[in-house]
């Protein structure tokens, strides 16, 4: 039951996302920056997504399951990704060394950054892995499954005691997950701009200075000094 329930839930979500390789519309970017960073641009969820047959209150509720659970998807991704960049890009290392020469004009404010940088980047990294309210995999898939299943005419003969439950437990994943997305992609955002901070006051290093390591798959990266 719960294999085909996963099955359907994967075909759905490959049917509404555009091909990779579809020609992006003209005047429009591939990618939008920012805190979804990663989010296709162009077309809305609306447009992007077919929901279920249903009353529009209960479509527009299973979008913004959608929403929320491909936001959490990018976040993650996202702050992965920043934390990466950290530990090849030596910032802490490189800051620390800045700030420790004396006679240097920049000593002082590498100090600041440096601070300021450990500070987000333990935080980020620390919120992207600790346990969360939602699962971090599947955040509200299965709430939306059950809503699904409950907003398609016919079913139980107490359809509605269903549908009225299977609303409650979206309503109450989503107000859970929001959250969780917004704190993580404010966190990320923080921790982009400190990099690019570092980045603008930073003399560049030698190449093979931050050369990046062999990733070892399936393990977080953790963060650099």
């Amino acid at each position: 039951m719960i294999a085909t329930a996963f099955a359907c839930w994967a075909l759905l979500t490959a049917a509404a996302r555009p091909s990779a390789d579809a020609p992006a519309s003209p005047g429009k970017t591939a990618l939008a920056a920012g805190p979804a960073e990663g989010r296709l641009s162009g077309a809305s969820a609306e447009e992007r997504l077919v929901a279920p047959p249903g009353v529009p209150e209960d479509q527009a509720r299973w979008r913004s399951g959608y929403e929320v659970n491909e936001r959490l998807a990018i976040e993650l991704s996202v702050s992965s990704r920043l934390q990466w960049t950290g530990k090849t890009r030596q910032y802490g290392e490189r800051l620390e060394a800045l700030a420790a020469k004396k006679d240097d004009p920049d000593a002082g404010r590498a100090g600041e950054l440096l601070a300021r940088y450990r500070k987000v980047q333990m935080e980020n990294w620390r919120f992207a892995t600790i346990p969360w309210v939602v699962d971090k995999t599947r955040a509200c898939q299965y709430p939306m499954l059950h809503l699904e299943g409950a907003m398609r005419p016919g079913g139980a003969p107490r359809r509605a005691i269903v549908l009225a439950a299977a609303r409650e437990d979206l309503d109450d994943c989503i107000g859970k997950a929001r959250p969780i997305a917004e704190r993580l992609g404010g966190l990320n955002e923080q921790l982009r701009g400190l990099q690019a901070a570092a980045e603008a006051l930073l003399p560049a290093p030698p190449a093979a200075a931050v050369a990046p390591p062999t990733p070892v798959p399936g393990r977080e990266p953790s963060p650099s000094r």
